[in-house]
């Protein structure tokens, strides 16, 4: 059987359904996206996905100028942000990071950076999540 480059895929989508090519490697790396937005760790997201470890990194780093986690994070940052974002409609950057830092006590402590980079890989994710929702075919 033969393979299909992801060119290939991706002109399909963009001919046949007049998406942009942005919209279709979005879609294709939602996961990875979702699951470091969860603080899934790289070496995670690879096994889950079977996706070599150093693609894992060029995509978090190409989407979301985050190289992603070297552990996993005892809680789901994403999962807090979009509780949030479900019920105020906006999430305060401040707030998010104090309660992560709360949740996060009981663990291990979270540095103000890791919890900076958390809710900015939370907010970009939601983002792409909803454009992706808007935009898709």
């Amino acid at each position: 059987m033969k393979r299909l480059s992801w060119e290939l895929v991706q002109q399909f989508y963009m001919n046949n359904f007049g998406l942009d090519g942005w919209l279709v490697e979005l879609y294709a790396n939602q996961d990875i996206l979702l699951l470091c937005a969860s603080g899934t760790s790289n070496i995670h997201i690879s096994e889950f996905t079977e996706i070599p470890q150093d693609e894992v990194v060029r995509v978090l780093k190409n989407t979301l100028d985050f190289e992603g986690w070297s552990e996993d994070l005892p809680s789901n940052p994403y999962k807090l942000y979009s509780d949030t974002m479900n019920t105020n409609l906006e999430v305060k950057r401040s707030s998010f990071i104090s309660t992560l830092q709360e949740d996060f006590i009981t663990y291990q402590s979270i540095s103000e950076k890791d919890a900076l980079s958390s809710y900015n890989v939370c907010k970009t994710v939601w983002e792409i999540e909803s454009k992706i929702k808007d935009e898709w075919i």
